[in-house]
């Protein structure tokens, strides 16, 4: 019995290990910038994606947002290859509002970095005015939202996200008035001239009866 309770205490501590979560030592964080702002309406406007890996090397990066289709139009989505070269995934669910990106660093070179640096830039347009808000999926833990890979573990180390909150405006300084109609001045200038003329013509060269 005595010779058993070695291998008891063994398998014990096996099964305890298997039973607790990994958890990445390492963190990274996703943000959206502006994080915040006043847009004009059927104004196109910029918001970029930054990463911060905290000095990790990871080999790639999934990106899942919402955004509102009735009070945004998600246009275009803008890659910066120069962090990763390679982005497999780039859609636009304009019926759902749910944007899809995954990018990936070249084979052997890991991305890393130790401030937070733009990887995309997606371009919305306002469609309406009032407030909305664009937003990450993310769950810390979960892996079938947004994530960062790390090179190393091939775990999840995405621990915080910054969201955005817009407001959306109509056009400043609403319609511009039309340009003033001058012709009916004009023809009444021009038609006073012409009677003033006249009256003076006969004034001048009609004869003297006495």
């Amino acid at each position: 019995m005595k010779r058993l309770l070695p291998i008891l205490f063994l398998l014990s501590a096996f099964c305890f290990l298997l039973s607790t979560p990994i958890m990445a030592a390492s963190s990274a964080t996703l943000a959206l910038s502006p994080a915040s702002g006043t847009f004009v309406v059927n104004t196109p406007f910029d918001v970029g994606v930054y990463l911060n890996t905290n000095g990790a090397k990871v080999d790639g990066v999934d990106i899942k947002l919402n955004y509102e289709p009735a009070k945004l139009e998600a246009q275009l989505i803008t890659p910066e290859t120069s962090i990763f070269p390679d982005f497999p995934t780039k859609t636009i669910n304009a019926t759902t509002g749910k944007i899809t990106i995954s990018a990936t660093a070249a084979v052997g070179s890991p991305y890393s970095n130790t401030t937070a640096t733009k990887i995309v830039t997606i371009k919305f347009k306002p469609l309406t005015t009032g407030s909305t808000t664009l937003t990450f999926d993310f769950t810390a833990g979960a892996t079938t939202d947004s994530n960062v890979v790390e090179n190393t573990t091939n775990l999840d180390i995405l621990t915080a996200v910054t969201n955005a909150n817009y407001t959306l405006s109509a056009t400043s300084g609403g319609t511009p008035p039309p340009a003033a109609d001058l012709t009916p001045t004009l023809l009444l200038t021009l038609g006073g001239s012409l009677l003033l003329l006249l009256g003076l013509k006969r004034l001048l060269f009609t004869p003297v009866t006495s």
